[in-house]
């Protein structure tokens, strides 16, 4: 019964995932929007130096997605790609995150409740994907996107720790977890704001 559910569980996560990419894909800036788009899109084709504190892994990434010519003859266009494909990315791990905590409340192997747990998870991803400021944040060329994506990825590393915490390799995955924050103060500070909530569920589970 649980293969069902993870099968299951993987077709409706690859769904939320394209339809959301698709949808992006349509609606992404075709040039420079406002703010700080065409900074960001600047530093990353020149590689220079955006605002302080500076976003080094954005630039880094915007300048692969800058030579990525199949995504079209603009160059504002492709980096603006790399906020379509990491907005999709952070609404697919959403819907992971929810469908583990809704699974820590309800049954997987009941067939109504399994519903509850894909459907809810479903509905709060979409919430997140096409509410307006991360719509916008993933059509343009911003950090919000790669910023939250990693600190999504990050949140759901933490929940996979809490699963097999007692395992003698799931130390692994909090060190993945310290040095995606890292990356993610190159991108972001925003991602280090839920460091203290990791940190309050792994020493919950160490004192248990």
């Amino acid at each position: 019964m649980n293969s069902d559910f993870g099968n299951l569980n993987r077709i409706v996560g690859a769904f939320v995932f394209a339809f959301t990419l698709i949808c992006y894909f349509i609606t992404v800036a075709p040039t420079v929007a406002f703010w700080d788009c065409g900074e960001f899109i600047t530093t990353s084709y020149i590689l220079g130096i955006p605002h302080p504190p500076g976003a080094p892994l954005y630039t880094l990434l915007g300048r692969i997605f800058s030579m990525m010519s199949f995504l079209g003859d603009e160059i504002a266009l492709r980096v603006n790609f790399l906020s379509v494909f990491s907005g999709a990315v952070t609404v697919l791990f959403v819907y992971l995150c929810v469908v583990r905590l809704l699974s820590t409340w309800l049954d997987r192997e009941d067939t109504h409740e399994r519903i509850g747990i894909l459907v809810g998870a479903v509905v709060a991803a979409f919430s997140v994907a096409f509410s307006t400021s991360f719509w916008a944040n993933a059509s343009e060329a911003e950090v919000y996107g790669l910023s939250m994506c990693i600190t999504v990825i990050a949140y759901w590393l933490a929940l996979r720790w809490d699963d097999g915490h007692k395992k003698p390799v799931s130390d692994r995955q909090l060190l993945l977890i310290a040095y995606l924050f890292g990356l993610g103060a190159g991108v972001h500070l925003q991602a280090l704001l839920t460091v203290p909530g990791i940190l309050i569920l792994v020493f919950s589970d160490l004192i248990r």
